[in-house]
């Protein structure tokens, strides 16, 4: 026990140690391309490694702006794209409306509609729409709320193909996850077809009871009665009332229409019909769902929609039972991705600084909190997070040019700013499987917003496990459980810092000492080598020496108890003695009287679970009673481990 225990407290010291202790370093100083800002990182707080492919570093250092110093903190969580690893967007949308909640909420969320895939970071994303009204830029208002400022595509879905601002600020990153070196593709969405990134329209799709798509075609209209061989979708969209505030009205419908009564997902976030918005007025609209009904009349309500169509071809496609998705579409690269999301600048393109729009306003010349990401050279994405001087963090935040030289600090080739300020939020899975929140928001605490930018990694496979143990060997059998997509061709144990491929699962480690702890893990391969760790890992020990109890004596109501345990197996013992219990103190007990009813009770484990030993006292004299009891739980135990 003593071995054991010194070994766990170095063990504990060396953790302590990577994981706490800073570590001052004299790094270069980095400058922006136009040297009016520079970056310079001074102490590393901590480093943390978050799944297989993903690490964490929180950062302290100076920035330089017109000459004076300023202390920054900044977390840079950095990820290899992988079949296993990716970043993905996400938001907490229901049937018609997002909810907003912090980046760990949408993180949990994300979990919960992903079960194969586990958060090991992310940090906050878009700006958002906060409340209804009808001056987005000023107030953050507008009639669908809360929606992102700019295009979001969530799970190859999307939600906001077309935002609020459609024919203005619509700049839009895609994540290709292809394995390049380039794996963002970025440009501005505008519904107008006027940007570099053009829509290819609004989209039927159908998909069977396993989920495939079996047909997928273009929809001529919305919300406007279709003209032969045409198909329009029907939904109604958010308006104002008399007393400016904010309603969902019912909409009556005629036609060849298969509806859509209880939508997975009802989104009408912009609509033609919105004076307000100016040129920024455009239809905008996702939906999913199941066809339930059909009819030549209806009135649609809140989460509802319906497809009216004249084209033969679409009508057979179509059932009641039929499970459809309706939603705007990009032509070229941004078709098909998994993820996008919209920023507000770009910052570094083809490894230097960009001038994106007006550097001239405060929201460029000030320092200011930045949520930031891009790309390595090698194509690893990278989330970063410099926080601001409000949460007394010891950070003043960033003006552009300051950004820029952190940015090429930290090897960014590429990269985009997003919504800073109090919504900069950056967030890790700790080493006890909590999401935690690593920068100082300038809130106080993290505040809610719409959506999060999300390192994700596969769920390593999972394995269960038996073994056999004895003083000199340890058995396992190995049980694939869930594999979570990974092919896996050998199990390979790896048991005291050796390896050994497992047939069926099985493998005998011979040769050990008795009464030792070893560590242990086992891991899945496949056909090229790539290794996963499963859940089963941890200590594991040969069985122990059975204790002895070697000598007693008794005098004066004090007993004194001699045992060999040499592995210290032994976890309690007492003497009960009528009511009481009494405990040694080191090898005596003491009693209040003698009783001959009095039992000796030890607990003791030598790896096989705990085993109690009760010896009532036979009705001798003292002396020959104790040591008749000794004598007797010895023949009581050596039968036992034969």
């Amino acid at each position: 026990m003593k071995k054991r225990f010194f070994s766990f407290t170095i063990f504990i010291l060396l953790i302590a140690i990577f994981t706490s202790i800073q570590i001052k370093l004299k790094a270069a100083v980095i400058y922006s391309d136009n040297n009016l800002g520079s970056y310079e990182m001074t102490t590393r707080v901590e480093f943390n490694q978050l799944g297989t492919n993903t690490t964490h570093f929180l950062d302290l250092g100076n920035t330089m702006k017109s000459g004076v110093l300023y202390s920054q903190q900044v977390n840079v969580l950095t990820q290899k794209q992988t079949a296993d690893s990716k970043v993905v967007t996400w938001a907490i949308g229901g049937q018609t409306d997002f909810t907003r909640r912090t980046i760990i909420g949408i993180a949990q969320d994300y979990e919960k509609h992903h079960p194969d895939w586990i958060v090991v970071g992310g940090i906050n994303a878009d700006q958002y729409a906060t409340n209804f009204g009808e001056n987005l830029g000023a107030s953050g208002s507008d009639y669908y709320y809360p929606q992102p400022y700019y295009p979001m595509i969530c799970d190859g879905e999307g939600w906001f193909a077309i935002g609020p601002l459609a024919n203005g600020s619509s700049d839009v990153a895609g994540f290709l996850q292809d394995g390049s070196k380039d794996p963002i593709f970025n440009g501005k969405a505008k519904a107008n077809n006027t940007g570099s990134i053009k829509f290819a329209g609004l989209f039927l799709s159908i998909y069977d009871e396993a989920g495939n798509k079996t047909h997928e075609y273009k929809v001529e209209h919305y919300n406007t009665v279709p003209k032969d061989d045409e198909t329009t979708i029907y939904s109604s969209y958010y308006q104002k009332d008399e007393t400016n505030s904010q309603v969902f009205p019912t909409m009556d419908i005629n036609g060849n229409l298969f509806i859509i009564e209880d939508a997975e997902r009802a989104y009408p976030s912009n609509s033609i019909t919105y004076r307000y918005k100016g040129d920024n007025a455009a239809n905008a609209f996702f939906g999913k769902g199941i066809i339930t009904s059909q009819a030549t009349a209806a009135t649609l309500d809140k989460g509802q929609f319906a497809i009216d169509t004249r084209n033969v071809e679409v009508e057979a496609a179509l059932a009641i039972g039929k499970k459809v998705v309706v939603q705007y579409k990009y032509e070229g690269v941004l078709a098909d991705v998994e993820s996008a999301i919209g920023f507000h600048t770009i910052q570094r393109m083809d490894g230097k600084d960009v001038i994106d729009g007006d550097t001239t306003t405060a929201y460029n010349t000030r320092q200011y909190p930045r949520s930031l990401f891009g790309r390595k050279s090698n194509g690893d994405i990278s989330l970063i997070i410099i926080d601001g001087v409000y949460a007394n963090s010891g950070s003043y935040g960033t003006s552009t040019d300051e950004t820029n030289a952190v940015l090429k600090y930290y090897g960014l080739v590429e990269a985009y700013q997003m919504d800073g300020g109090g919504s900069a939020t950056a967030m890790i899975r700790n080493a006890d499987g909590q999401l935690v929140i690593k920068n100082k928001p300038s809130d106080g605490s993290a505040r809610s917003v719409f959506s999060a930018l999300l390192f994700v990694e596969r769920k390593n496979p999972e394995v269960s496990i038996k073994t056999e143990i004895t003083e000199n060997t340890i058995s396992f059998n190995a049980t694939l459980g869930n594999t979570y997509n990974k092919e896996v061709a050998d199990i390979v144990l790896v048991f005291n810092d050796k390896e050994y491929i497992m047939e069926d699962g099985k493998y005998m480690v011979t040769g050990l000492r008795q009464g030792r702890e070893y560590n242990y893990q086992i891991f899945v391969q496949d056909r090229d080598g790539n290794r996963w760790a499963t859940n089963a890992k941890g200590l594991i020990g040969t069985l122990k020496n059975v204790p002895i109890l070697e000598a007693c004596s008794y005098n004066n109501n004090v007993y004194t108890l001699t045992f060999n345990d040499p592995n210290s197996t032994i976890s309690d013992v007492y003497l009960e003695v009528g009511v009481g219990k009494y405990r040694p103190e080191g090898n005596i007990i003491q009693v209040a009287e003698y009783d001959e009813r009095a039992v000796l009770v030890y607990t003791y484990n030598i790896g096989r679970g705990d085993v109690t030993i009760r010896v009532p006292y036979p009705e001798y004299t003292v002396t020959r009673f104790i040591n008749e009891i000794f004598s007797n739980v010895n023949n009581l135990i050596k039968p036992l481990f034969k």
